[in-house]
């Protein structure tokens, strides 16, 4: 399945992203990546590791402003098939993300995590799994 790997860019764990991709449970054929640091840089790495093509839609701040990170994400949800987000709470990109997802009809899962800043520096607080946060556009019980 061509899979947009998309999340914050506070995710310091790689293996969030490991996590992830395995409870999502189909196999990636591309990864889809919106060029960010944090959880795309990691899903670049996930494809690098095991063999899968990336293909790349980085944001163009310098043309679009801040409407670069909703047009890109909306770039990227048109040529995908499912989507795995890494979710801190308060990541307005990873969000819009997820939205965009949903509205082209893509199978999603999240992750959801929360990082706790003490003295400027992130540390993995907890990781929250919800079985509701799986979705695809082809389940009608689900609302999306």
């Amino acid at each position: 399945m061509r899979t947009i790997i998309a999340g914050s860019r506070k995710c310091p764990h790689y293996h969030l992203v490991c996590q992830a991709v395995e409870e999502a449970g189909w196999k990636i054929t591309t990864v889809i990546s919106g060029c960010a640091r944090g959880v795309d840089t990691f899903g670049e790495q996930y494809a690098e590791e095991h063999g899968i093509p990336v293909e790349r839609h980085p944001a163009d701040w310098e043309r679009f402003g801040r409407s670069a990170g909703p047009r890109r994400n909306q770039e990227m949800a048109q040529c995908a098939e499912a989507l795995i987000a890494v979710l801190y709470p308060g990541s307005r990109g990873t969000e819009n993300m997820i939205q965009q997802a949903k509205a082209a009809g893509l199978k999603i899962h999240v992750k959801y995590f929360e990082l706790s800043e003490n003295n400027g520096s992130n540390s993995l607080l907890r990781v929250t799994e919800d079985a509701s946060c799986r979705e695809t556009a082809s389940d009608p019980t689900k609302g999306n």
